[in-house]
């Protein structure tokens, strides 16, 4: 800024000042609600959460997973890795990469990333246990209290400043145990000698169980048994699975 003052018939220029604009570091981190498949098993889940840049400056973020058990219980499930969604698709996939300390993702400001605990339900986990999960995103220039300046280490030299929403956000969720239970449903439809549906003798009873399984587990070494009724006789090879023949 320049100011022009008159003195009298004369015009003096000021002399000119400048600042440097500081590198404000604040990050923001939140929960996603829905899980996805991890892709590594059947007890895979993929934990999704939404890391965000909202400094003013290019900055790099370290991640960290902690896991704890619901209340006094143990955890039930394992969240060994981080993956980030690098081709923006809002799920974690093979085309995407797993998170590494020297290999941290970059930000430009006001952009935003998707990170995926990447955790396992232990096999003995029981129903509808909760284990929480929380992930904590770290400027990687430099974290303290709001206000904190961290000299010549921001963008092109000039100083870092912590933000008000400070350099380091925590976001927790929980990865709840839901197993898979198989539901049956039976149905049959009859066809006598004449072409009715009479319930006479020499009708043929066409029984047909039809398998679903609920929740978002998966139900393993489902056996079904159905004992043929007591005064008819099964035909023979008339069992079959998917319209293909058993």
């Amino acid at each position: 800024m320049r100011l022009r003052g008159r003195l009298g018939r004369s015009v003096a220029d000021s002399n000119a000042t400048r600042d440097r604009v500081g590198e404000v570091l604040r990050v923001g981190a939140s929960p996603l609600t829905e899980t996805t498949p991890a892709g590594d098993g059947e007890r895979g889940r993929a934990v999704p959460f939404r890391l965000t840049n909202v400094g003013n400056g290019r900055e790099a973020f370290g991640l960290e997973l902690t896991v704890t058990g619901e209340g006094d219980a143990p955890a039930h499930a394992s969240c060994g890795r981080i993956g980030l969604d690098g081709d923006g698709d809002g799920a974690f996939g093979p085309g995407d990469k797993l998170y590494a300390p020297g290999a941290e993702p970059v930000l430009e400001p006001a952009a935003d990333l998707l990170a995926f605990a990447l955790c396992d339900v232990a096999a003995d986990a029981p129903e509808g246990h909760r284990t929480e999960v929380r992930l904590t995103a770290t400027a990687l220039t430099g974290a303290g209290a709001p206000g904190t300046v961290l000299a010549g280490r921001g963008d092109g030299g000039v100083d870092a400043v912590v933000g008000l929403g400070g350099a380091t956000a925590t976001a927790r969720t929980g990865v709840v145990v839901e197993l898979g239970r198989p539901e049956l449903i039976k149905a049959h439809a009859v066809r006598d000698p004449q072409g009715g549906q009479r319930v006479i003798p020499g009708a043929v009873i066409t029984y047909t169980l039809t398998a679903r399984v609920t929740g978002r587990g998966v139900a393993r070494d489902v056996s079904i048994e159905d004992a043929v009724p007591a005064g008819s006789t099964y035909v023979a090879g008339s069992l079959s699975l998917d319209g293909q023949p058993l």
